[in-house]
């Protein structure tokens, strides 16, 4: 199986501005209360990637970041004092490093977008985060119960607006073993049609795809939700 064959459940979570943002210390430590179940079941152990640049506009250097308190403490933000400016993190499981090793994608990954640093442009912002959760489809087989918690949380957290799933690999492929639209690339833009994504004049939710609504309480993967709905 080619890298970009893996088949995963991928879910879009679009906030509301007006939430506390969750690269919020305190907030990012409720999230990890219900995420980090489903991160540990994971083949590997997870790591953290985060763009943010100081008041002077450079780039801030966090170096290695851990998968702990100490690491979850480098990149978040004290709503008080710190003075970055966030623009993404992610978080890989097992991390990229182990994925380019085996040939292999994540078996779980997150991205939350700052859409203020991001897509905005000026505009008023219609939605703020813009979060993508996608698990391998055989875990999320295993792990429904993980995968409803970490969702549901998300939802709870960014006052979400907007909450989709797909079922979908993770590239689109391009000549055999190239690919695109990696699901690593939809939130900084693959998710989005064409032209303003946030603003009045903007359509919402501003998806390209076949994005499922998941309403309070669902998710689509888990087979006895599908089950409920075929009866």
């Amino acid at each position: 199986m080619a890298f970009h064959d893996v088949s995963y459940d991928a879910y879009c979570v679009l906030g509301d501005p007006g939430a506390p943002p969750l690269w919020n210390r305190p907030v990012w430590g409720r999230f990890l209360e219900e995420f980090g179940p489903l991160a540990g079941a994971a083949r590997g152990k997870s790591a953290v990637y985060s763009v943010q640049y100081r008041p002077d506009g450079g780039a801030v250097k966090f170096g290695r970041i851990g998968w702990g308190e100490s690491g979850h403490r480098k990149w978040t933000h004290d709503p008080a004092t710190t003075p970055w400016r966030f623009l993404d993190v992610e978080v890989w499981a097992p991390g990229r490093a182990v994925c380019g090793r085996e040939g292999r994608p994540p078996d779980v990954f997150l991205s939350v977008v700052n859409e203020a640093l991001f897509g905005a442009a000026g505009r008023a912002l219609s939605f703020n985060p813009t979060v993508v959760l996608a698990v391998a489809s055989d875990l999320a087989g295993r792990e429904p119960t993980a995968v409803a918690a970490s969702v549901g949380c998300l939802r709870r957290l960014t006052s979400a607006r907007f909450v989709g799933f797909q079922r979908r690999q993770w590239g689109v492929s391009h000549g055999g073993v190239a690919f695109t639209n990696a699901i690593q690339d939809l939130a900084a833009g693959g998710l989005f049609r064409p032209g303003p994504r946030q603003g009045n004049g903007a359509a919402f939710p501003p998806l390209v795809g076949a994005w499922e609504p998941v309403f309070q309480g669902e998710v689509r993967g888990d087979p006895s939700f599908e089950n409920e709905n075929k009866s």
